[in-house]
């Protein structure tokens, strides 16, 4: 796993989390491999270290370790992914295969938008919408294809609990659903990762870069300087290195750049 961290110096909650995701070529070669790239909130423990995050992205690949939620044969193809994640314990649900399995269409050899969900242990609270029309089609995204990510805050009483609620969304594709996560605990930062899982060789990955655009954070107070934590150089276990571009003076607007090897 590879990721780019924003944190800030407020206890502030979230107004929204927004940034667009730019589908890259689908690799040269298909060797069984998994790749998940997603843009996404981070909830803190008691010490402030990561404990869930919730994320949007894009997956490429076979998925069987999901193949028991939805019961498909994963493959070289894109599919919409929202996960919803365990950090200390890593129970991962979501996927591809749980969009498709509740919206009752398989995958291909394709990009398609990507929405992650992995579960926290504490009280969560999720909410899933399926598509506006289940189909029996899957989604595809074409090389070059912008996804509009958003993920905005709220507070709500659930009983005698009070929630900070996180929506996922995708407004420029009202086709895909959208999902909210509750968490007691507001989030302390935001992410962009990247998780690969079998791949051998360089053209195992896109030949082109994969770019998170205009990457915006608002609180309910306005706009925080961000400060970043970015790897140093490439990552010697993926082979990704990831470059953070054009930000502003505040850390604000930039872009988050994974930068993947040479074919081979």
């Amino acid at each position: 796993m590879t990721s780019a961290l924003a944190t800030w110096d407020s206890d502030d909650g979230i107004a929204f989390f927004n940034t667009t995701i730019v589908v890259p070529p689908e690799p040269a070669t298909f060797d069984s491999q998994l790749m998940l790239f997603g843009a996404g909130v981070v909830e803190p423990d008691i010490t402030g270290a990561p404990l869930g995050i919730f994320s949007v992205g894009l997956q490429y690949g076979g998925a069987s370790f999901m193949q028991g939620l939805a019961g498909y044969e994963g493959g070289s193809f894109w599919t919409p992914l929202m996960i919803l994640e365990f950090v200390p314990d890593p129970t991962l649900y979501g996927g591809a295969s749980f969009m498709q399995g509740l919206a009752g269409y398989e995958g291909g050899s394709f990009w398609t938008p990507l929405m992650i969900l992995e579960f926290v242990p504490d009280p969560t609270l999720v909410r899933i919408s399926l598509f506006s029309s289940p189909s029996t089609t899957p989604v595809v995204l074409n090389s070059g294809d912008i996804l509009s990510i958003s993920i905005a805050g709220s507070l709500e009483a659930v009983g005698n609990l009070t929630y900070h609620l996180y929506t996922a969304s995708v407004p420029n594709r009202p086709d895909l659903s959208d999902a909210t996560v509750g968490w007691q605990t507001p989030v302390n930062a935001v992410t962009m990762r990247a998780v690969e899982y079998g791949v051998v060789s360089g053209s195992d990955y896109p030949d082109e870069s994969l770019v998170f655009g205009n990457v915006t954070l608002e609180l309910d107070s306005g706009f925080p300087a961000l400060n970043w934590s970015v790897p140093d150089g490439v990552d010697p276990v993926t082979n990704i290195e990831i470059e953070l571009q054009d930000a502003d003076s505040n850390g604000q607007k930039g872009q988050v750049v994974f930068v993947f090897p040479d074919s081979d």
